[in-house]
């Protein structure tokens, strides 16, 4: 009997269900179909379209930085400047007899320097032997000349230096120079006539100013 009922509320529930479906079909459409030969009117719309107005910015390239580095400047560098020539140094005097120039052979003999004046200054009257031994002798008379010479006085000895003619003090007398003070002279000769002596070197003034000058020739 149970199940019977629950049988029956079953086919029930279906039958409901049938003309529930059945009712939905037979309803008209509601939504009409617009006839196709009909025409429609378009209304135009009334928003107008504006133009746009929007501006393109323009593009600003961004100029990349140069990369190129810029060389240091370089720092100066001391260039060396190049060495002064040194000057030759003038070549002491040895003091050392060299040869005899052939010249010198018209020296030997006796020579005279007559007195001289010269503003306030006077050279007195002078007489010289040069012999070619090395030897030469001075006095302020020919007496006496003859005597040094005779007794072997030699006033001073003499040698050459290529054309120089160099002089120092033979022995120690008053008025002279000392043993060791040297004079240097340049002479200039025709033969058996005169000779004249140029000053170049000497310490000692009084040798200086009895040499120095134009001497004549006198015989042997």
């Amino acid at each position: 009997m149970k199940y019977s009922k629950c049988l029956l509320l079953f086919l029930v529930s279906i039958l409901a269900m049938v003309v529930s479906v059945g009712c939905g079909a037979s309803e008209p459409n509601d939504t009409e179909t617009p006839d196709p030969t009909v025409e429609v009117a378009v209304q135009p719309s009334e928003t107008a379209v504006q133009p746009t107005e929007t501006s393109v910015p323009p593009t600003e390239t961004p100029i990349p930085p140069t990369d190129t580095a810029v060389p240091p400047t370089p720092e100066p560098t001391d260039t060396p400047e190049p060495p002064t020539p040194t000057p030759e140094p003038t070549p002491e005097p040895t003091n050392t007899p060299g040869p005899t120039p052939v010249w010198a052979a018209g020296l030997i003999g006796n020579w005279h320097k007559p007195e001289l004046e010269l503003g306030d200054v006077t050279f007195f009257e002078q007489f010289t032997r040069i012999d070619d031994d090395g030897k030469l002798y001075v006095s302020d008379t020919l007496g006496d000349l003859i005597y040094e010479h005779d007794a072997g006085l030699a006033t001073a000895i003499y040698w050459f230096e290529g054309d120089i003619f160099v002089i120092k003090d033979a022995r120690i007398f008053e008025g002279g120079c000392g043993l060791e003070t040297i004079g240097r002279y340049q002479i200039s000769i025709v033969p058996n006539e005169s000779m004249d002596i140029d000053f170049i070197d000497d310490e000692c003034g009084a040798r200086g100013s009895v040499l120095t000058g134009i001497w004549n020739w006198r015989s042997p």
